[in-house]
């Protein structure tokens, strides 16, 4: 009795984040005849299939990558609008601090002139005396 002949193919396909492996395997029996032409055809529909299968994986995960790029550059959006109007409320205060500053060292002028002033008339008050 001659031996049979095994014919094996295995295919590795991606779902999801998970790789799978199928193995397809037929026999031959030496001197036998090969394998009618309808069952290779079938052979590569199932394989055709699985390749649709594991790209429509990688279709979805790709769909899935832009919703949430276009989500975060929403997000992304919001807070530059956020921030930028932190920064106009920041200036205006840094405005009011520099307006304040300068009033206060005007004033500090003044007092410094208010002790002058007093000081003068106190010497002349008693030089008078």
């Amino acid at each position: 009795m001659t031996p049979a002949v095994d014919f094996i193919y295995i295919h590795v396909f991606r779902v999801g984040g998970m790789y799978q492996i199928i193995k397809f395997s037929w026999q031959i029996s030496a001197g036998a005849p090969l394998p009618k032409s309808h069952d290779f055809l079938l052979l590569n529909i199932v394989i055709l299939i699985l390749h649709y299968a594991s790209m429509q994986s990688e279709i979805d995960e790709t769909n899935l990558l832009r919703s949430s790029i276009a989500r975060f550059s929403a997000e992304n959006d919001k807070i530059k609008a956020e921030n930028n109007k932190i920064k106009a409320e920041n200036d205006k205060i840094r405005a009011e601090n520099t307006e304040l500053k300068a009033r206060i060292a005007k004033l500090e002028d003044m007092q410094t002139q208010n002790e002058l002033i007093k000081n003068l008339l106190s010497v002349s008050q008693k030089l008078l005396t």
